[in-house]
């Protein structure tokens, strides 16, 4: 005959092993849905705003590059960046280029804490962005993190001009990490109880 005290031990580790799995199960398919479902809504952010932009910068007529960087500065310095706003940049090649986040591209100058070093490296990845694929993709912007990023070469006049729209992925993590601290909390309150009931 088994003893009552191992029937109830063992059905402890049972009900424990059980809430355990589900719990697993639904944090992964809740943190991975969550996570594709902010994506999916930035994705289309993105996709309005570059062809928001590329249709504003086509519609612009300048004698020269020169005189098109300009305009087109006057119009993105219009669209301040911040947490909750597009990033936006735009160049010409071998003429210059021009963003929202002034610093974006790069400034050739460090900035405050950082080295030299440091400043040739961030500037080298944020020229980096304007090579990034001519689709969604996500990429790397100095001070910002990653983003969601969109690229197209567009035709303005005689002159050819990249631009590019994006958005931090910042809102995903802090989502995704609000869903880890809420399951942690929840799980352990229920693995509490469930194993008071079940003992």
């Amino acid at each position: 005959m088994i003893p009552r005290t191992s029937v109830r031990w063992r059905l402890v580790a049972w009900v424990t092993g059980v809430l355990l799995a589900v719990s697993a199960v639904t944090f992964a398919v809740v943190y991975e849905q969550t996570g594709n479902e902010l994506r999916a809504e930035i994705d289309q952010d993105v996709t309005g705003d570059i062809g928001q932009l590329a249709q504003t910068v086509r519609s612009m007529r300048a004698s020269s590059p020169e005189s098109l960087l300009a305009r087109m500065g006057t119009y993105l310095r219009a669209q301040r960046f911040s947490a909750t706003s597009s990033l936006l940049f735009a160049s010409i090649p071998g003429h210059g280029s021009i963003s929202n986040p002034p610093e974006l591209l790069g400034t050739g100058q460090p900035d405050d804490g950082e080295t030299s070093v440091e400043q040739v490296k961030e500037d080298a990845r944020s020229r980096a962005l304007l090579n990034a694929p001519t689709r969604i993709s996500t990429q790397w912007a100095p001070d910002i993190g990653n983003v969601r990023l969109d690229e197209r070469v567009i035709q303005v006049g005689s002159f050819r001009v990249r631009v590019g729209a994006g958005e931090p992925l910042a809102i995903v993590k802090r989502a995704q990490r609000s869903i880890v601290r809420s399951f942690a909390i929840a799980g352990a309150l229920a693995l509490v109880l469930a194993l008071i009931a079940s003992y």
